[in-house]
């Protein structure tokens, strides 16, 4: 050791003491940065909760195309046919629908009834897309495991609202169909499901939609 090195002190472990602030100073910098990277982390998850919920909550909604899912709402005693072979009379069944609102900007619809002589039940969904302004909805039922999805554009002069289905076969091939919801003066409505052959419409189902009195009166009332 040097004649200069007895003047210098030692911690007990044999690092200079002149070396210790420094050291220190970099644990605490060290210790800073991981403080600050858990509380980001921390943070994270309550942050994209208030991503998504501002995101989820604050869809424009359109009294006009609420106003049309409301005329649906309540009881009606449906009158089905269902069309087979050309030139051959259609299969007439009858049913009832029970419409809802789920919230102001859902109508779900439930049908029970008949298909080809075996008990159907059904299920559409309808809403209006504002950023796109056309009608959105979904058919599911006890016929089939695929979903119908559907969209379309309501005329006011003709109270009309037409639709494009896009779904699958028994085979599983695209099957694409022609839908109208027809609104009549006298309070009952029409539906007719046409599917597409090769660009030309052959006549599935029509239906006629009568509602019942008690559910005409609520209606009124609202």
């Amino acid at each position: 050791m040097g004649p200069h090195c007895a003047s210098v002190p030692f911690c007990a472990d044999g690092e200079l003491i002149a070396k210790r602030p420094k050291r220190m100073a970099v644990l605490n910098f060290i210790y800073k940065r991981k403080l600050r990277m858990r509380n980001n982390l921390t943070l994270t998850p309550f942050c994209m909760i208030l991503i998504f919920v501002s995101a989820t909550t604050g869809y424009a909604q359109n009294p006009e195309a609420t106003a049309i899912l409301k005329r649906d709402v309540g009881v009606w005693d449906v009158e089905l046919k269902v069309y087979g072979e050309p030139g051959v009379e259609p299969t007439v069944t009858k049913g009832t629908e029970t419409c809802t609102m789920l919230g102001e900007m859902w109508l779900v619809s439930q049908l029970d009834g008949e298909m080809m002589g075996q008990p159907m039940q059904g299920m559409r969904q309808t809403a209006f897309d504002e950023q796109r302004k056309i009608f959105v909805g979904s058919w599911i039922d006890t016929t089939s495991p695929h979903t119908t999805k559907m969209e379309g554009t309501w005329n006011e002069q003709t109270q009309t609202l037409k639709a494009l289905g896009l779904g699958k076969n028994a085979m599983g091939g695209e099957l694409k169909t022609q839908m109208v919801f027809t609104y009549l003066p006298d309070g009952t409505r029409t539906y007719t499901m046409s599917l597409d052959v090769n660009g030309q419409a052959m006549k599935l189902i029509e239906a006629k939609y009568t509602k019942r009195p008690e559910d005409k009166k609520a209606t009124k009332k609202k």
